[in-house]
């Protein structure tokens, strides 16, 4: 099994924005971001690749359910800024760390069950 990876989610209200990002350090995100950045929910995978998926289809569901598109360009954020959303249109944080939370734990099935066809 790779190193462990996290999810989280951060949001800025001086911009105005959240982000949905992964990394294999939780503690990286403080230096990354600096000031202004708040830690809203984090989660532990058993390794990058859930970690990424989880990541990948939660920010598709937030383009095509809610319509959102990245907030922040690269001069505003020079790490991540095509996973950074709107927070006045976005969902509420309750329902981001649900929509996360259950892209997660579809991740680690699709990874970690092994499923047997059985026929007949």
């Amino acid at each position: 099994m790779e190193n462990k990876g996290f999810v989280y989610l951060i949001q800025n209200k001086q911009l105005a924005c959240r982000k949905l990002g992964i990394t294999k350090d939780i503690e990286s995100i403080k230096s990354r971001y600096g000031s202004g950045w708040s830690l809203i929910a984090w989660w532990i995978t058993p390794d990058m690749k859930v970690a990424k998926r989880a990541e990948q289809i939660s920010l598709g569901i937030l383009a095509n359910k809610y319509r959102l598109v990245h907030w922040l360009d690269d001069e505003e954020m020079v790490y991540g800024w095509s996973e950074t959303f709107a927070l006045h249109s976005s969902p509420s944080n309750r329902k981001l760390v649900k929509i996360v939370d259950q892209e997660i734990r579809k991740s680690y099935e699709i990874f970690y069950t092994n499923r047997i066809n059985v026929t007949g």
